[in-house]
C-alpha cells in the first residue's frame, strides 16, 4: 500500500533509520505511484517511483534481477537476508539515496522545506500492532 522512506538523519550508511522521510503510495494517488514498469530497452523489468504529475520530478528507478527481486522479497517479509551479497544491499541504499534527493526537490518546489523559526520537527516511525508504520512528530525548539 505504501513505500516508507526513513533516514538516520546523515548522509551515513546506518543500518537503523528511526526518522521518516516520507510515506509515498503505491498505487497512483496525487501524483504518487510505484509501479514494476519495463526498462528502456524492453527487455527486463524495475521499479519505477513517481513522486509528482507531470515532468518536474523524474521517476526514480531500480532495475529488478531476479536476486534483486528476491532480496526484495525477504526484506518484506521482514528479514535482511545475510545470504545476499553486500552488493544488493548497496543497491537499495543508492536507491533509497535517489529517492530521498528527489523528495527533497518535491519538498522545494512545494514550499515545504521552509520551517518556522526556532522550530526543527522531526518525525519518527513507530510501528503499530499491524506492523504499520505511524509517523509521530517531534518539534524542537531552538
Amino acid at each position: 500500500d505504501e513505500l516508507v522512506l526513513a533516514t538516520s538523519g546523515s548522509f551515513s550508511q546506518s543500518k537503523r533509520s528511526p526518522l521518516l522521510d516520507e510515506i509515498i503510495s503505491v498505487p497512483r494517488a496525487s501524483g504518487e505511484e510505484v509501479s514494476i514498469v519495463p526498462d528502456k530497452a524492453g527487455r527486463n523489468f524495475g521499479v519505477s517511483v513517481k513522486l509528482v504529475r507531470g515532468g518536474e520530478i523524474p521517476p526514480v528507478f531500480l532495475a529488478l534481477s531476479p536476486t534483486r527481486f528476491e532480496f526484495l522479497g525477504r526484506v518484506a517479509e521482514g528479514a535482511l537476508p545475510s545470504s545476499f551479497s553486500l552488493e544488493c544491499h548497496e543497491d537499495l541504499l543508492a536507491f533509497k539515496a535517489r529517492l530521498l534527493r528527489e523528495t527533497e526537490n518535491r519538498r522545494k518546489l512545494d514550499g515545504d522545506d521552509v520551517t518556522a523559526d526556532g522550530e526543527l520537527v522531526l518525525r519518527f516511525i513507530d510501528i503499530n500492532s499491524d506492523g504499520r508504520a505511524q509517523p509521530r512528530r517531534v518539534i524542537v525548539r531552538v
